[in-house]
């Protein structure tokens, strides 16, 4: 069980990852990772390919996608879109801490690299 503490600072590191991937400053070799464990993610397939449709990851890497455009893709609301990228956003605050702690060093190397602009 993940102590109350450690699950605040768990949503921290998720909240500045979800900042870096929207900035662009998640290279895209920390993207293929972030990719890996989406997939491996015990969530529905669905939730999965929307979150990476709205990210870009894996095979959506090079697409802009809103959710919007999403939502027209999949045929539903946006909310439904909106759904599915916080159910996997929330994945990532309950992580195993082995695949939390490679998350967190994507989080540091970004935080560097954002520091040296």
């Amino acid at each position: 069980m993940i102590h109350i503490r450690n699950l605040e600072e768990r949503r921290k590191t998720v909240d500045l990852l979800i900042e870096f991937i929207k900035a662009g400053i998640v290279s895209r070799e920390q993207k293929e990772i972030i990719y890996k464990i989406v997939l491996n993610m015990k969530k529905s397939d669905l939730q999965k390919r929307r979150f990476c449709m709205i990210y870009s990851f894996g095979p959506n890497i090079d697409e802009k996608n809103t959710y919007k455009k999403v939502a027209a893709f999949y045929d539903c609301s946006i909310s439904n879109i909106r759904g599915s990228v916080m159910s996997i956003v929330a994945g990532f605050i309950r992580l195993p801490d082995e695949q939390f702690n490679i998350l967190k060093s994507i989080v540091e190397d970004c935080k560097l690299k954002n520091e040296t602009k």
